[in-house]
């Protein structure tokens, strides 16, 4: 039983989950803390329940598709990027998969229904994108760089944290969008850097995301737009009085992240040791980023 219960945490990328609850608690905090809603616990529960079982149902298809396609068979494998390597190891736990990623879904629309009828219809307009993600990240957004890199930062930027908000508000706010933003950026950056070990073999089985459409060294300059673009987008909402100013504690991470984006140009040279600092250091950008956030909603109120 123990080993089954293994199973399940590794299909879920259980370390990769953490980010889930930190972006739900930005929008939780915008809620309580800038929007001034009172608390209800319970419906802030349910959407941290919506929200995770969303994340481990895109892992798992993840994880399912790779399996199928034999993706999984030919990847190097590092702790940030490959997949776990339980499907491999274990196909007769295929099916048990299936059913635990359809599992999560269910809970995923039948949590995420009840909080448009008790909260707001405006989680549809969130909501039914979230869901197209899930089910189609891994199939077909891989095919598109554009797309392939920007979904991962509006499932768990407006999608997640504004979802949250407005969960609990019954309203969408202009706050929670800005908050989000940050979020946005850093997670595209951390599933984009993900793709640099695995850019060759992903090519191989049919992908063609930002890494393989634009190789490394584009894909680098994307790194570094992405971070330019969030620092320059959140000083002038901030100078304009559109963005709320604790936003601007999430960009002490921007020299980090641009000096991640110059080193990344020549991956490929560095050593695997480099390369796995790299990547871990990316990982922590991107939970810190929401974090900070916190922080300082936290600060406010």
């Amino acid at each position: 039983m123990p080993s089954l219960f293994n199973h399940y945490l590794a299909v879920a990328r259980s370390p990769f989950l953490i980010l889930t609850p930190l972006c739900v608690l930005v929008g939780v905090g915008d809620a309580l803390v800038i929007q001034e809603t009172d608390a209800d616990y319970v419906k802030a529960g349910l959407i941290l329940l919506c929200a995770l079982c969303a994340h481990i149902a895109m892992n798992v298809l993840n994880e399912l598709e790779d399996f199928r396609s034999g993706l999984d068979l030919h990847t190097h494998r590092t702790p940030f990027s490959g997949g776990s390597g339980c499907l491999p190891a274990h196909p007769e736990f295929r099916n048990r998969a299936w059913f635990f990623a359809k599992l999560n879904i269910l809970i995923v629309i039948v949590s995420g229904l009840y909080l448009v009828f008790n909260s707001s219809p405006y989680l549809l307009l969130l909501g039914v994108p979230g869901m197209a993600v899930i089910f189609s990240y891994t199939r077909y957004l891989n095919k598109h760089p554009l797309a392939c890199l920007i979904a991962p930062g509006l499932a768990f930027g407006p999608i997640m944290i504004a979802g949250s908000s407005t969960a609990l508000t019954g309203e969408l706010s202009a706050s929670s969008l800005w908050l989000s933003l940050p979020v946005f950026f850093s997670t595209n950056n951390l599933l984009l850097l993900n793709q640099f070990p695995d850019a060759e073999t992903d090519q191989q089985f049919g992908r063609r995301h930002a890494v393989i459409a634009f190789e490394k060294k584009g894909a680098a300059a994307l790194y570094l737009a992405q971070g330019i673009c969030f620092g320059f987008i959140a000083f002038a909402g901030v100078a304009s009085g559109m963005a709320p100013p604790l936003i601007l504690l999430s960009t002490c991470f921007l020299p980090l992240t641009m000096v991640i984006g110059v080193i990344a140009r020549n991956f490929d040279n560095l050593s695997e040791q480099r390369q796995l600092r790299l990547l871990a250091t990316n990982v922590i950008i991107s939970l810190l980023t929401p974090a900070s956030l916190i922080a300082a909603l936290l600060v406010v109120h």
